[in-house]
This record gives structure tokens, C-alpha cells and sequence, in this order.
């Protein structure tokens, strides 16, 4: 399964590769987000363990649906484009998806990940001097500037951890630019 990270409104494709499966069950779960933690380096939610995926699996997802897969049964690998319904909540998710109906930690379990689902997109660009960065905040279903965003730029000096370097809002046309430090690395 191959997930985006980020889904941008109307352009919500799960890419899969099965074999011999017929029919899928896709979940999305909202999940806790720490912007602070993940920008020290911390990782998104994870499925890696029964743990993660039981306590998910106790709750109600916020949405599910399934979709047939045409696949023939001789082992052969199936490629399928599926697009999400309407109705995936902002914000952090986790996307969890099993050949049947009631997944258990037992079995069952195909594949999944954590995605960010947003209105907006940030298009970064090369400043006009070494280490700047600029760009444009953009309505991501029909690319409309948005006027008076905030942009924090973050950046880390001789460590992991990064600081809030500078903060900057978007003009009209969804512009803004933030000048970088010699020795900052922007996050």
C-alpha cells in the first residue's frame, strides 16, 4: 500500500498492490498530534505493534468503506487506485485497511499509515539569497491565495532540536518570505 502523506482537498488516492484478495475494508482513525514533539524529531503515530493497533481497533472510526477488487486469483499482482469517499476529518489520521469486515489484532490487518489531510498548501521556493525561504500559502482545491496566513519557520543550530526562528504572514497573493540566519537550517 502506498499512502501519501498528505492529502489536499480532492486528491485522496490510496495506491494498493494486492494478490488474491477480493475486497478491502478501509478505517481512518483521528489521531493525536504534537507538532512541538514531531519537530524534535519525534515520528508520526505508528502501527508497528499490537498495542498500537488494538487501541485503535477499540475505538469507532470516524470513517470507514470498502471497495471490490478485481482480482483473479492466480497470484498475480493486482494494482488498484482507490479514491476516499467524502468525510476524512482534518487534521493527523490514521488510515488502516484489512481484507475483512472486523479486523483483529490476530489477522486480517493488510497495511495502513498516518497522513495529514489539509485545505491548504504550503509551496516552498528558493529565496533569492542562500537560505532564505519564501513561497505561497495556496487553497489547496483550487489554488486561491490565502491572504493573511501565519508561516513559523523553524530552524536547528548544531542539534536536532529545533527552535521557532521567525514568524511571517502571507500577502495578498498568498506570499511570504522569511530570511534565513548563516547558520540556520530551516525545518
Amino acid at each position: 500500500i502506498r499512502l501519501r502523506k498528505s492529502w489536499l482537498e480532492g486528491n485522496c488516492v490510496i495506491e494498493l498492490q494486492t494478490r488474491n484478495v477480493k475486497k478491502l475494508w478501509f478505517r481512518v482513525y483521528p489521531a493525536p498530534f504534537d507538532a512541538r514533539k514531531w519537530l524534535e524529531g519525534g515520528n508520526l503515530p505508528k502501527l508497528q505493534r499490537d498495542q498500537d493497533l488494538a487501541q485503535y481497533l477499540e475505538q469507532e472510526p470516524a470513517l470507514t468503506w470498502s471497495v471490490e477488487i478485481d482480482d483473479q486469483g492466480n497470484f498475480e499482482v493486482a494494482a488498484t487506485a482507490v479514491y476516499c469517499p467524502e468525510g476524512v476529518p482534518k487534521g493527523l489520521n490514521l488510515l488502516m485497511v484489512s481484507d475483512h469486515e472486523k479486523p483483529s489484532v490476530q489477522g486480517h490487518m493488510i497495511g495502513g499509515g498516518a497522513f495529514f489531510r489539509s485545505e491548504i498548501s504550503l509551496v516552498l521556493r528558493s529565496g533569492s539569497k542562500q537560505g532564505d525561504w519564501d513561497g505561497f500559502v495556496l487553497r489547496s482545491k483550487d489554488g486561491a491565495p490565502i491572504e493573511g496566513s501565519e508561516v513559523d519557520a523553524w530552524w536547528r543550530v548544531n542539534g536536532p532540536i529545533p527552535r521557532r526562528h521567525k514568524k511571517a504572514r502571507t500577502d495578498a497573493e498568498g506570499y511570504f518570505g522569511v530570511a534565513a540566519s548563516s547558520y540556520a537550517q530551516f525545518s
